[in-house]
């Protein structure tokens, strides 16, 4: 919902109230008298609306009409009891209008769509572990300096992994609305080189 439409709200309901009072005991006008059930209505709708925005995802600064919005609505309502009426029921009318874009059951966004990033780290970082690992059983069974073939599995290792890591989240993850896998290639080379530094220090 909009925030002009959540100012109109306010402000009315606001305004209304400060007109109820004002006008008393005048109830000549039977707009007079039915202001303040209509307004009472209007208010419980408006709070149960905020609530449910609120809960799924809404902030209170969104929600906070500014002085000008105020103004606007305060205007638009005016200070004679039927013209306020109107006001009244024009911002009921808008409300079930916003009330049915609210999904009733909204379905949370799944993590990996979020943060495709965060998810593929995760199948980056444990082949990038194994990489780790398997150089070190190497380290210590060619002992320094290392063996060329030591040297050479150190290398092709971390290849082995960024590969197997693309090809895991290309076959697990669905692709985005491109067509296209978000596999965060970047995060992906830099875990599966870090195997490397270990490589480097034993060589060197």
């Amino acid at each position: 919902m909009s925030n002009d439409g959540w100012a109109d709200y306010l402000a009315a309901a606001q305004h209304l109230d400060l007109l109820r009072r004002s006008l008393g005991e005048a109830g000549a006008d039977p707009a007079t008298d039915t202001l303040p059930a209509e307004l009472v209505r209007l208010r419980g709708r408006v709070a149960a609306q905020r609530q449910e925005l609120l809960a799924q995802g809404a902030t209170e600064v969104s929600l906070t009409p500014s002085s000008v919005e105020l103004q606007e609505a305060a205007t638009e309502v005016g200070t004679e009891p039927t013209q306020a009426l109107l006001a009244v029921r024009r911002a009921e009318s808008a409300l079930t209008s916003a009330g049915q874009l609210i999904p009733a059951n909204p379905t949370p966004t799944p993590a990996s769509s979020r943060r495709p990033w965060a998810r593929n780290l995760l199948v980056y970082g444990p082949f990038a572990l194994v990489t780790v690992l398997v150089e070190l059983v190497l380290y210590a069974a060619s002992g320094p300096p290392l063996s060329r073939f030591a040297v050479g599995w150190g290398l092709g290792m971390p290849l082995l992994a960024y590969g197997l890591g693309w090809l895991v989240i290309g076959l697990v993850f669905p692709a985005a609305a491109s067509g296209r896998v978000n596999r965060s290639a970047g995060i992906g080379a830099v875990v599966c080189a870090t195997p490397l530094l270990f490589l480097l220090a034993a060589v060197i």
